[in-house]
């Protein structure tokens, strides 16, 4: 369920500074792959593969340690438990 939730989470990403480093991105691959002969060009694929399914790892990983986080506080705040008392 969790991975659900993120899943849907990750399609709204388009805030403004996303946009930014996406372009970043695709400008400088396009730089560098008028550079590359065949073999560097697979190799940036599979690097750009790798960097991509790190970067779901991470992303899925934190919203999921997040999500936890805050169902813990709601069962707290449900029981009435505060920390402070």
């Amino acid at each position: 369920m969790i991975e659900q939730l993120y899943q849907a989470n990750t399609a709204a990403r388009t805030g403004p500074q996303y946009r930014q480093i996406t372009e970043e991105i695709l400008k400088a691959e396009e730089r560098l792959t008028a550079f590359l002969d065949e073999e560097g060009l697979r190799w940036l694929a599979d690097l750009s593969d790798a960097y991509a399914r790190r970067e779901e790892d991470v992303g899925l990983n934190a919203f999921a340690a997040g999500f936890r986080m805050a169902a813990e506080l709601a069962v707290d705040l449900l029981r009435g438990r505060n920390e402070n008392q």
